[in-house]
């Protein structure tokens, strides 16, 4: 350790073998011995390498001091073993602190034994006022943990946990990692917890857009079904237009021929003739009229004729509706109107055509007859009138439908009267609804603007 063999070093002074500042440390505590009869121990480095030099004062009989043990021993490895532990322990503090979620170390018993910066900020409290305390007591302000704490859960388990918690209009999730000794006994938690409240606005977020997108795509879906639909009843009223315009224009010549057959055989009719046969031939000349007017009015409606509103009187319209409907004897009809009833502003002839449908159509609904009941009322510009029947009534599946041109819940019908009601209203600005339970009959309801 000197670099001399033991027969030169013998009866040499310690000190000349030494470094002159190694020297000045060992005299200081060589004499220390010396004088106070006291130990003394001096740490030197010297090219590279670190000593340990103990005095030990050995005394004689009159208790001085008569000679001196210098033990010195090479301490180069466990200083550098040391440096290095120090070094180690440091960057590991420095790791530990530069996590930004809190970290933790806590004892089976709940108690903080180590915590990095992150959570000492988060407690308002510095590591020697966290270590040793209840964490529940620290963070919660409780006497024990809080329900769904994980490392309560862990303890039970010795498996991980987590859970999530909201604290001061904040989220964070809380986990625990059990550390186990090599008997497989709990030791410790290692205790994280993250602020995961961007986390959650962002998923919140992303829920919003995902059901506005989902609101978007059923909108989207809506509008392509009402444009095949739209398709479909074009398609439909095309069919309709061709099909029901060449039997309106071919009827309309037989019609006219019936109804002058009618006429001559009304004048050829005498006294002698009989009540009868001036009922049947009126029933002939009624029903023809009916049918020509039915005929013309399809005709306007397949070729979608322009409406020619004009300020009409709705007593009137419902007089004539009522009369050409050709109701049956075991059905009547009750009109109720208002005194001061206000003109409608709709194309008369179209309006009485509308009527004498939903009055057919409601009688027919009654096949054991009954009262068809009118009733209307003004409100806010508008003039609604009621068609309601006790009939049969209309099953829900089938409302959807009900003005589809060439659909029809009768055995015998064409399906164009009510699609052609609809369109003759809406011409006019106006708007037919209807409300029906099965077994207790039917209202269809006509709403057209007042005439100003």
């Amino acid at each position: 350790m000197l670099g001399a063999r033991p027969a030169k070093l013998l009866g040499r002074s310690l000190f000349d073998l030494l470094s002159a500042g190694a020297a000045r440390a060992l005299s200081k505590a060589f004499r220390n011995a010396v004088r106070a009869a006291l130990p003394g121990q001096v740490h030197d480095s010297s090219d590279g390498r670190s000593f340990e030099t103990t005095f030990l004062p050995v005394l004689d009989a009159s208790g001085r001091t008569g000679q001196v043990l210098a033990l010195t021993r090479d301490t180069t490895k466990s200083t550098l073993k040391a440096a290095e532990t120090e070094h180690l322990a440091k960057e590991w503090q420095q790791t530990f602190d530069a996590i930004t979620d809190v970290v933790a170390l806590i004892s089976p018993n709940h108690e903080f034994v180590r915590v990095n910066k992150a959570g000492c900020k988060g407690t308002g409290k510095k590591l020697p006022q966290l270590v040793g305390r209840k964490c529940y007591e620290v963070v919660h302000g409780l006497d024990r943990p809080i329900e769904g704490c994980p490392c309560a859960r862990s303890l039970k388990t010795r498996r991980p946990g987590s859970g999530e918690f909201s604290s001061g209009g904040r989220h964070f999730i809380a986990t625990a990692d059990p550390i186990l000794d090599r008997k497989g006994r709990l030791v410790a938690f290692t205790h994280t917890v993250k602020d995961i409240t961007d986390r959650k606005r962002a998923e919140d977020e992303l829920v919003r857009h995902r059901e506005h997108l989902a609101e978007l795509v059923d909108e989207r879906t809506r509008e392509l079904k009402q444009a095949q639909d739209e398709l479909v009843r074009q398609s439909r009223l095309a069919t309709l237009g061709r099909v029901a315009g060449g039997l309106a224009s071919e009827l309309r010549g037989p019609l006219a021929a019936a109804r002058s057959a009618a006429d001559r055989l009304g004048l050829a009719l005498t006294p002698a003739s009989g009540i009868e046969a001036v009922r049947l031939v009126a029933l002939i000349q009624r029903e023809t009229d009916r049918s020509d007017r039915m005929a013309a009015a399809i005709l306007q409606f397949v070729e979608r004729t322009r409406s020619r509103p004009t300020r009409c009187s709705l007593r009137r319209v419902l007089n004539q509706a009522t009369t050409h409907a050709g109701l049956p004897a075991n059905v009547s009809v009750h009109i109720e109107l208002p005194p001061e009833l206000p003109r409608v502003l709709a194309d008369e002839q179209r309006m009485v055509v509308v009527f004498d449908n939903l009055l057919a159509n409601a009688a027919q609904a009654m096949s054991d007859g009954g009262t068809i009941g009118v009733f209307a009322k003004a409100q806010d510009r508008t003039l609604s009138v009621a068609v309601t029947d006790t009939g049969t009534g209309i099953e829900p599946k089938h409302m959807p439908r009900l003005f589809e041109p060439l659909f029809s819940t009768k055995r015998v019908g064409a399906g164009i009267g009510l699609a052609m009601c609809k369109a003759f209203v809406e011409a006019d600005g106006g708007r037919i609804d209807v409300r029906s339970q099965p077994g207790r009959g039917t209202t269809f309801t006509v709403t057209l603007p007042a005439a100003v």
